[in-house]
This record gives structure tokens, C-alpha cells and sequence, in this order.
């Protein structure tokens, strides 16, 4: 048993070496850095605010005073509302929103910050409503938009951000 108990021990602690401090205000943000108002340090940690109902509002993690991996938004009755990850203070990797009953409204990537690759919107009945590819942050190539029925109503071509 002996031998066995180290093991345990860092399996135990595992979970808990990457997973955010949540940290309580007052914070003050200047230059585009969170501080806290008390000691003047950066925020690292998770900051977490609520509404009055006691639901979740909003989740953010910061590193050094800059938003770091992801962040939530949650619609007043818990739900999600938005979701998305940063990197260095810009949003990175896929960005997603949602309508107060849980059903996707818009799916995006991000890179450095900018919009890249194919964005997809949706009616808020599910059925896809728009359809848009990005290129370093400008629209590039087919885009389409779809009725409430799935119907083609419009499309086009951008490129390098014009439409053709």
C-alpha cells in the first residue's frame, strides 16, 4: 500500500494544478489591464459576476491583468449565452452565441483577434440563416443567407473584403 500512496496522491492533485483562483473585486482596468483596486497587482484568476436572481452572468479568466483561455456569458435565466476563448487579451478559437433557450444564434472563429474561417448564423427556430467565410479578418469568398425555412434568399462573393 505504501507504494501506492505517492501515486494516489499526485493523481489527486492533477485536476487541481491547471484550474483557476476565483478572485473577488473591487478591480479598476487601465491600459487595457485589470488590476485589482485594493493592491494595485494584475489579475490572475477567475472573475466571476452574478445576477440578482443568484444565476451566473459572466466567467472570465485574466493572466497578469489580460484575458486569458475562455469566457462566458450566460442569458439571465442560466442558459449560455456566449462562449469563446482568448489569447493575450484577443479572442481566439471558436466563438459561439446562443438564444435564451439554448439553441445555437452564431458559431465564428477567431484568430489573433480577427474573424477566420466559415461563420455560421442561425434563425432562432434552428434552421441555418447565414452562412460567411473570413479571411484575415475580412470576407472572402461565398456568403449566403437563408430563410426562416431554409430557403436561399441571397448570396454573393467577397473578395478581400468587397463584394464582387
Amino acid at each position: 500500500m505504501k507504494p501506492l500512496l505517492p501515486f494516489l496522491v499526485v493523481l489527486l492533485l492533477i485536476p487541481c494544478a491547471d484550474s483557476q483562483e476565483v478572485v473577488t473585486g473591487p478591480f479598476v482596468i487601465r491600459e487595457n489591464i485589470i488590476y485589482h483596486e485594493d493592491t494595485n497587482e494584475p489579475v490572475t484568476g477567475t472573475v466571476e459576476e452574478f445576477y440578482e436572481n443568484g444565476q451566473p452572468k459572466e466567467r472570465r479568466n485574466y493572466r497578469d491583468g489580460v484575458r486569458e483561455g475562455l469566457g462566458e456569458m450566460f442569458h439571465e435565466n442560466g442558459q449560455l449565452s456566449t462562449r469563446g476563448g482568448f489569447k493575450s487579451g484577443r479572442a481566439d478559437g471558436l466563438w459561439e452565441r446562443f438564444y435564451e433557450d439554448g439553441q445555437p444564434e452564431r458559431r465564428l472563429t477567431f484568430k489573433d483577434g480577427k474573424p477566420e474561417g466559415l461563420a455560421e448564423l442561425f434563425h432562432d427556430n434552428g434552421q441555418l440563416a447565414g452562412r460567411r467565410n473570413w479571411k484575415n479578418g475580412e470576407l472572402e469568398g461565398l456568403w449566403e443567407t437563408f430563410d426562416e425555412n431554409g430557403q436561399l434568399t441571397e448570396s454573393g462573393i467577397y473578395k478581400n473584403g468587397v463584394l464582387q
